[in-house]
């Protein structure tokens, strides 16, 4: 037991050598024991399963009602363990309730238990819970029965614990946790030079790189990863080069993610990896075709994984299926630019199509919420965005989704969506108003700083940003301020630190800008409704000029100008398709409505006079 803990290379073909002369001599106890080691082996990193099949052959589960303490807890592990290594065993089937209660027990009571074991059990225990059960709750209750072990245990454990620790905090929603769990591991890491270690570190550093969206962090631990490849052993390598896949896929670079997956296989094939537990691989292979355009053969890749996945696995595994039918019926509608239907008939099929299309992706939104994956499709944001529109759109799991998109701060498929889990809301069309996560910022917006909110005006004003230089004029005239510079710097701060989100002002390159994929901007709601001639929209988000009551001069008032010509132009244009199209009393009411949102707009008044007349 204590070279299987310190993860010695020679272990598992000794453990294999011995169990197949305790087989031959028909030494069925001693066997068993020796099974329920090489199982444990199998069960510490799911990398090396040479000589899987003859373990699970010998292991009897009557072993824990064995004399020898160790024993009993070795052969309780390994009955939660066996539904993980043979789908053949269920979580639920007999002795294993009983078995994962006899091992908590042990983790919590029996202080003599040592402590790499101790993590060890654990481990096997959190892994059950997540693939079986996967309760939330009896995940953080293990991981605060192990506060007190882990500082015993070796090096390697800990680390080993703290990965753990780290994914299945972030996989409860406990982030601030889980990043205090992934600090721990770099912190030990450092302290040693073990190359296992170092590419455990390399690996965690890349998932997190991209759960935080930071590809330049990610390509750093991807390069770590290949520094670190050549010295461990090559069991351990796949999972790593599957993170580097995860930045590949991310990256759009399907062809080198499909090549890259193919070695993982192969590697896997050479220690017998089965196939459930090539999943995540397959899974990747999958979507490295689906990003090829490859959707067919995507889908017989995942349709072919369903014999091995069970439980909350194979939900899991049905809703991604579910999600990759959604997008292969979704890309078939986009239509080349400027095409039209040829005929009504035609026009019909491609409302049939439409209706057809949505219900798939309804179907992907219900199953993916049943199996609560909010990271769902995170190799495709801009996929995940559409299916998240159509769902809020229909009134279907509404609140998954909208906690699903807030988490991973998606922007919407249309950059203008009002309806949206946006962070912030601005408006400045008939005044200023901010909403953060829907609701109003801080009650009365008079109430924060002077400066910050005439900034946030400006910004909103000009969606598409301004140079820092025309900032510090519109705001920071020569005459008041001695360093503009500063008091730029200065108002940013203090707007951020209102806003209460950091990524919602950029600056880059000289400019400064609302981020339009964390901010939604009236401004850009009804410049993006002008460009499409939809005068509706447009009068709905015109709630009046920009910044309505203020006296304005500078870019604001050359900003309320041009907003107030936009919208007059698209009530006209739109007045004058309906004219044409022998709607005159709809066009007149149109261009009425016009009017009375913008009194000033001379060319709508003539409109009107002239009964719209050329």
């Amino acid at each position: 037991m204590a070279r299987l803990l310190a993860g010695e290379a020679g272990l598992r073909g000794d453990l294999r050598d011995v169990l197949e002369t305790a087989r031959a001599a028909g030494d069925a106890d001693r066997a068993s024991r020796l099974a329920a080691l090489l199982l444990l082996d199998t069960l510490t990193d799911y990398a090396d399963f040479r000589g899987l099949k003859s373990a699970l052959a010998s292991f009897d589960p009557a072993l824990a009602a064995s004399g020898d303490p160790a024993d009993r807890r070795r052969a309780d592990a390994v009955v939660l363990g066996r539904p993980m290594l043979d789908h053949a065993w269920t979580f639920e089937g007999p002795g294993v309730a009983a078995a994962r209660e006899r091992l908590f027990a042990v983790l919590r009571d029996d202080a003599q238990v040592p402590p790499d074991e101790r993590l060890l059990l654990a481990k096997v225990l959190l892994d059950h819970d997540n693939l079986g059960a996967n309760r939330v709750e009896e995940h953080e209750r293990v991981l605060l029965l192990m506060q007190p072990v882990w500082p015993q245990a070796s090096p390697r454990w800990q680390a080993g614990w703290w990965t753990l620790s780290a994914l299945m905090l972030e996989y409860a929603g406990l982030h601030d946790a889980a990043r205090a769990a992934a600090q721990m591991q770099r912190e030990l890491v450092a302290r040693l030079d073990l190359p296992e270690l170092n590419m455990l570190q390399a690996d965690t550093e890349l998932r997190q790189a991209l759960q935080a969206d930071d590809l330049a962090r990610a390509d750093r631990a991807a390069r770590q990863i290949e520094q670190q490849r050549p010295r461990v052993r090559p069991a351990l390598v796949p999972r790593a080069l599957s993170a580097q896949v995860a930045l590949l896929l991310r990256r759009g670079e399907y062809e080198e993610a499909l090549l890259r997956t193919q070695v993982i296989l192969a590697i896997s094939a050479d220690h017998e990896v089965p196939e459930r537990d090539c999943g995540a691989y397959l899974l990747q292979r999958a979507f490295a075709l689906l990003g090829l355009g490859r959707a067919d053969e995507a889908l017989a890749e995942l349709d072919a994984m369903r014999p091995a996945q069970h439980g909350s696995q194979r939900e899991l595994l049905e809703a991604i299926l579910a999600q990759v039918r959604a997008i292969r019926a979704l890309a078939a509608l986009e239509a080349p630019a400027g095409r039209v239907p040829a005929d009504a008939t035609a026009a019909a099929r491609d409302t049939a199509a439409h209706d057809a299309a949505r219900e798939v992706a309804l179907q992907a939104v219900r199953l993916t919420a049943a199996a609560g994956n909010r990271r769902f499709l995170s190799a495709f944001p801009q996929w995940a965005a559409r299916l998240i529109a159509i769902g809020l759109d229909a009134g279907v799991e509404t609140e998954f989704l909208n906690r699903a998109a807030r988490q991973r701060r998606l922007p919407p498929p249309e950059p203008a969506r009002e309806h949206w889990p946006w962070p912030l809301h601005v408006n400045v069309l008939g005044g200023l108003r901010v909403r953060r996560d829907g609701q109003p910022l801080a009650g009365d917006a008079g109430k924060a700083p002077r400066k910050p909110l005439e900034l946030l005006a400006l910004l909103a004003a000009h969606p598409a940003g301004l140079p820092a230089e025309a900032v510090i004029d519109a705001l920071w005239p020569s005459l008041e301020a001695e360093a503009p510079r500063a008091s730029l710097d200065m108002a940013l701060s203090r707007l951020r630190k209102w806003l209460d989100c950091p990524e919602a002002v950029r600056v880059a390159d000289g400019r400064i800008g609302l981020n339009p994929t964390q901010v939604w901007i009236d401004v850009l709601a009804l410049e993006a409704a002008c460009d499409a001639g939809d005068a509706a929209r447009a009068l709905a988000l015109y709630r009046g000029p920009l910044l309505q009551g203020e006296r304005l001069d500078g870019a604001l008032a050359h900003a309320r100008d041009r907003l107030a010509q936009r919208l007059a132009a698209c009530v006209l244009q739109a007045g004058a398709v309906l004219a044409r199209q022998g709607r005159r009393a709809d066009a007149l009411a149109l261009v009425g409505r016009g009017l009375a949102a913008e009194p000033k707009a001379d060319g709508l008044r003539a409109a009107l006079r002239g009964g719209l007349a050329g």
